[in-house]
C-alpha cells in the first residue's frame, strides 16, 4: 500500500507527522528551495534546491512553479536546478517560487523561495562640452569631474554627466 498526502505534509503536526512516518516506515522527504535572492533584472537567476534530500531513498521528482510575481518562464523546472531571466522593471519586485519534491515512495515536501528583482540601473548618458576661447576651441587641456577626466580633444571638446561640474587644468592652474 502507498500513500500519497500531496499539498498537505507541511499542515500536519508534529506528532501527525511523526505518527504516519513510523505506519508506512518512510519519512517525508525535506524539501530545500534556496536562500531568498536579490538579483538585478534582465539577470539569469538559479533556484537551487541540490540541499533537498530524502533519508530512505532518493528524491525523485522535482517540481518549480511560480506562484505570484511578475510572470517569468521556468527553464528546467523538473530538476533539482531550474532557472529564468528575470523581467525588466522599474520597481523592485518580489517574485514567489514553489519546490515540491517527491521520494520514491511517492512522499510530497515542499518549500517556497523569494526572489527580489531590482530595476537595472539606468545608464547615465555622457554629454559633450566645448571649451571655447577661440573659434577652433583648446585642444589638449586638462579636466576633470566626479566621473569624468581627460584631455580636451582638437575641437576643445570634453566628458561629463549632466548636473557635474567641470574643472579644467592649464598647467598649475585650475578653472572652475
Amino acid at each position: 500500500m502507498s500513500i500519497l498526502a500531496s499539498g498537505c505534509e507541511d499542515q500536519l503536526d508534529k506528532a501527525t507527522h511523526s505518527k504516519i512516518e513510523q505506519q508506512f516506515a518512510n519519512t517525508f522527504p525535506q524539501a530545500v528551495a534556496g536562500l531568498d535572492q536579490t538579483v538585478l533584472a534582465k539577470s539569469t537567476v538559479l533556484l537551487d534546491a541540490s540541499a533537498s534530500r530524502d533519508n530512505e531513498g532518493a528524491l525523485i521528482q522535482y517540481y518549480w512553479r511560480q506562484l505570484s510575481g511578475s510572470p517569468v518562464t521556468l527553464q528546467n523546472s523538473h530538476t533539482s536546478q531550474a532557472s529564468f531571466t528575470a523581467p525588466d522593471l522599474t520597481a523592485n519586485t518580489i517574485l514567489t517560487f514553489e519546490l515540491v519534491v517527491t521520494d520514491n515512495q511517492g512522499w510530497p515536501a515542499s518549500d517556497t523561495v523569494n526572489v527580489l528583482v531590482t530595476p537595472s540601473p539606468i545608464a547615465a548618458k555622457v554629454l559633450t562640452g566645448t571649451f571655447i576661447a577661440s573659434p577652433q576651441g583648446v585642444s589638449g587641456l586638462s579636466y576633470q569631474t566626479a566621473t569624468q577626466s581627460g584631455m580636451t580633444n582638437t575641437a576643445g571638446e570634453f566628458k561629463y554627466l549632466e548636473g557635474e561640474s567641470v574643472s579644467f587644468n592649464l598647467c598649475t592652474r585650475q578653472f572652475a
